[in-house]
């Protein structure tokens, strides 16, 4: 989504969460469901490595400098998350749930 207007900080990403349709039809809020949260991701911040992470944190570590390493993840990927990870916002009448990296239990491929 190109002209979305948050850009999350490093170590951080948004996901539009998935509501979950029960057997009778009924949508379900997603954390009501039987399987994990998910949703899209909507935008992406700079992916930290943990070695960056620990830089953030101020905590002396002996692995050097930063990576090079990709997070793998593109805009529009579908994630499972964490059931109690993240920060809800609501922002232009929708919500979202800002997340770290770290929240992420895995991609549909």
């Amino acid at each position: 989504m190109s002209d979305f207007k948050l850009t999350p900080m490093p170590g951080w990403l948004i996901i539009e969460p998935e509501s979950e349709k029960s057997k009778s039809g009924l949508y379900l809020p997603p954390d009501m469901g039987d399987k994990a949260p998910h949703g899209k991701i909507i935008a992406l911040g700079e992916y930290l490595s943990i070695s960056d992470y620990i830089q953030t944190l101020k905590i002396d570590h002996k692995n050097g400098g930063g990576s090079d390493f990709s997070s793998g993840l593109s805009v529009g990927d579908r994630v499972f998350f964490s059931k109690w990870g993240g920060n809800a916002i609501k922002f232009e009448d929708k919500t979202y749930i800002f997340l770290r990296y770290t929240d992420l239990l895995a991609v549909e491929k």
